[in-house]
C-alpha cells in the first residue's frame, strides 16, 4: 500500500513539473517575443538595444567592442 501511494506521489509530482515546465517555457517565449519585437526596432523610432548599448559606451568615452 505504501508502494502505490508513493509512486502515486511521483507521478503527480512529475504532473506538477511538467505542467509547471510547460508554463514557464510559454511565459519565457511569449515574453522574449516580446523584447526581441522592442528591441528588433519593430516599433518606430527605437533602436535595437545592442544599438542603444553601443551608443552608450561610445557616448562614455570607450570604445566599442565592435563597430557597425
Amino acid at each position: 500500500m505504501i508502494e502505490i501511494v508513493q509512486a502515486c506521489d511521483r507521478k503527480h509530482v512529475a504532473d506538477v513539473q511538467s505542467d509547471d515546465a510547460g508554463a514557464f517555457e510559454k511565459k519565457l517565449s511569449s515574453a522574449f517575443k516580446l523584447f526581441k519585437d522592442r528591441g528588433a526596432g519593430l516599433y518606430p523610432g527605437v533602436r535595437p538595444w545592442w544599438e542603444r548599448l553601443r551608443w552608450t559606451i561610445v557616448r562614455a568615452g570607450l570604445r566599442p567592442l565592435y563597430t557597425v
